[in-house]
């Protein structure tokens, strides 16, 4: 039955949220604990650029846990699917140099959060009542696909509330080669 529930969520998750044009970065997590995409995809708003941010999770709500957190990580998933290997939270403009009082001002996350810290800023994916799916979409000015902070080649990983990392995925750069290879 467990099984049924989460292919029926991970059903409705790919047709509701389905992934945009070719054109940006991906993650996909699929781990025993949760599985869903973060779509990166890179705009210019007022002059300044930036990426749309759309992701879409398969999270279940349990009696202990009700909200993730998710952060683009330092580095890449390591063998085995090994989220250790990420290292810490990605943080190019190096705001948190005192790790025991960060503390993410979603009002000014330029110069308060990590460039990684999506929940931080956007807030964390808390699924709904009714089904266990955490949507959403936003726009980050400070996540870029390109240049010299780029988020290529690192990763996103799903944290428990205890800080636990329960589910990773590569950033991959999207092409019409490799868009049949990405499913959740």
């Amino acid at each position: 039955m467990k099984l049924f529930t989460v292919l029926s969520s991970l059903a409705l998750l790919a047709t509701t949220y389905a992934f945009p044009s070719i054109d940006g970065s991906v993650a996909i997590i699929k781990s025993d604990a949760v599985q869903g995409f973060v779509w990166f995809t890179s705009v210019k708003k007022c002059g300044s650029s930036g990426s749309s941010v759309r992701y879409a999770f398969h999270v279940p709500a349990t009696a202990n846990q009700t909200e993730y957190t998710y952060h683009i990580h330092e580095f890449p998933v390591g063998e085995n699917n090994n989220c250790t290997a990420t290292g810490g939270h990605y943080d190019p403009l190096k705001v948190n140099v005192q790790k025991d009082t960060y503390k993410c001002d979603p009002a000014q996350p330029t110069t308060t959060c990590e460039v990684g810290d999506l929940s931080g800023k956007h807030g964390k994916l808390v699924p709904k009542s009714d089904k266990p799916i955490a949507a959403g979409e936003y726009t980050d000015a400070d996540v870029h696909l390109t240049g010299d902070n780029s988020i290529a080649g690192r990763s996103v990983v799903v944290h428990n509330a205890a800080g636990d990392r329960i589910g990773c995925g590569n950033i991959v750069q999207v092409t019409p080669q490799n868009l049949g290879e990405l499913k959740l």
